[in-house]
């Protein structure tokens, strides 16, 4: 069900019977000017493990790639982008 799916660094924080606490999520960059907030390959706890939770209302994450790209929806606003994947996310800012 929506809002099922949550993931938190802390113990107890992120409500849902399917959610992931004391995680620290990895993603591509966090580094200033070259942020990429796709989920990096050691994030295998958020990765694969959800149902469609669109409830019908979008098929893309926030980057606009299809989700799911593996077996199953991540948590989180973008899906896992596996590398040598033959697709690029383009940054652009205005």
């Amino acid at each position: 069900t929506l809002g099922n799916y949550n993931c938190s660094d802390r113990a107890s924080d992120a409500p849902g019977a399917n959610s992931v606490n004391s995680y620290e999520v990895a993603f591509v960059s966090e580094t200033g000017g070259a942020e990429d907030f796709h989920l990096s390959a050691s994030s295998t706890s958020i990765i694969d493990v959800t149902s469609d939770l669109s409830g019908g209302l979008f098929t893309t994450d926030l980057s606009g790639l299809t989700r799911p790209k593996g077996s199953a929806w991540d948590i989180g606003a973008n899906e896992y982008l596996p590398p040598n994947s033959g697709m690029a996310i383009i940054v652009t800012t205005q």
